[in-house]
């Protein structure tokens, strides 16, 4: 989860926040396979992939709670 600016978080308008990564690694290995960045704002909250693992679906926490889809 990214951090938010204080100052906009007390002025009770705060909307944007800063944008995180997704990164994907082998769990065998241990070693990043894939880094995926700016499209979330926050954090995620959710991610999965297809059965055939060639797509993987995200679900962000901004306000709108985005949802993306990518061919990695």
């Amino acid at each position: 989860m990214a951090a938010k600016t204080s100052e906009a978080w007390n002025k009770g308008n705060f909307k944007g926040g800063k944008l995180v990564n997704i990164m994907i690694w082998s769990a065998s290995t241990q070693e990043k396979i894939c880094e995926i960045h700016g499209f979330h704002r926050r954090s995620v909250k959710l991610l999965g992939f297809s059965p055939d693992g060639t797509k993987l679906v995200s679900v962000g926490g901004d306000d709108y709670h985005s949802v993306a889809v990518y061919d990695w």
